[in-house]
């Protein structure tokens, strides 16, 4: 870029996620995601390296196909989606990340009555890193049920 002479304006982009693959995994990641709006006109394509298909659809409706076994998603791709399907526009999104915290999301991967549970942040569990019955406690955790990934 600066050979040609290049600058980026990333002023419209919002960080708003911290994710670190739990400690359990062969393979770990410390990243960062960034909201921002497409430019108009701009044609935007899936990495065919890490993808094997893309679409622009909205998180509501992502997680909708997704519950419908259209499509497949990865637990913190669902907490990430879960997240943003709470506004009704782009706008809106970037405003609630304009000065958020943000907090760092080391996924805690557990057993609770045979069912694999992942703790987050905020979860009654998440310290101890065991989880047991959420009833009446703080509960941000994602259970696996017949293949899919629920909220209790």
């Amino acid at each position: 870029m600066r050979g040609e002479g290049l600058s980026l304006d990333v002023s419209g982009f919002r960080y708003f996620a911290h994710w670190i693959t739990p400690d359990r995994e062969k393979k770990r990641f410390d990243t960062r995601f960034f909201l921002a709006r497409a430019p108009e006109g701009q044609l935007a394509e899936h990495c065919a390296v890490e993808s094997s298909a893309g679409e622009w659809i909205t998180p509501a409706r992502a997680l909708e196909r997704y519950h419908l076994r259209e499509i497949e998603l990865v637990p913190p791709t669902i907490a990430t989606l879960e997240s943003l399907a709470k506004f009704a526009t782009v706008d809106d999104a970037l405003e609630a990340f304009l000065s958020a915290p943000i907090p760092r999301i080391l996924p805690k991967i557990t057993m609770y009555e045979e069912t694999i549970t992942i703790l987050y942040p905020g979860d009654a569990d998440y310290e101890p890193g065991q989880a047991s019955d959420p009833a009446g406690r703080a509960c941000n955790r994602l259970v696996l049920r017949d293949g899919l990934w629920h909220r209790p």
